[in-house]
């Protein structure tokens, strides 16, 4: 059976849940886990690929927000029973506070939200400048 990278109790730090779950795929799963039950691979975002999935779901084991749990084929996620007791009312604190900034996953920046750093310099807010050009840096 292979292993799983489940940090210990008194490893958990604030650091690394909120760096964990600064991530928006992160913090959908942890919403997800949020219910108290545990998942399945179906259960969590479908648009991104299976390894893409197991590198969050690793990454959130590491920062011990959830605990999986192997049998036979399938992998079974849940929230860490521990971290509440930790971390009294920080994930619930966070996942409320994402519900109102963060858009569902696969959604383009809509009105009042900043454009992307790559997007053209007029999405920028640089009316200045022709539709397909940047500022020259010198």
């Amino acid at each position: 059976m292979r292993s799983l990278d489940h940090c210990a109790a008194e490893e958990i730090n604030l650091a690394g849940l909120l760096y964990a779950l600064a991530d928006p795929v992160r913090l959908q799963i942890a919403r997800v886990l949020s219910d108290g039950q545990e998942h399945v691979q179906a259960d969590f975002p479908a648009d991104v690929s299976q390894s893409t999935l197991s590198h969050h779901m690793k990454r959130l084991r590491q920062a011990g927000v959830a605990w999986s749990r192997p049998e036979g084929t399938r992998c079974y996620v849940s929230l860490r029973a521990d971290l509440e007791q930790r971390f009294p009312r920080l994930l619930g604190t966070i996942l409320a506070a994402g519900e109102d900034q963060a858009p569902p996953l696969g959604a383009s920046a809509g009105e009042g939200q900043a454009p992307p750093l790559g997007a053209p310099a007029r999405a920028r807010g640089r009316p200045d400048l022709p539709p397909n050009s940047s500022p020259q840096v010198r």
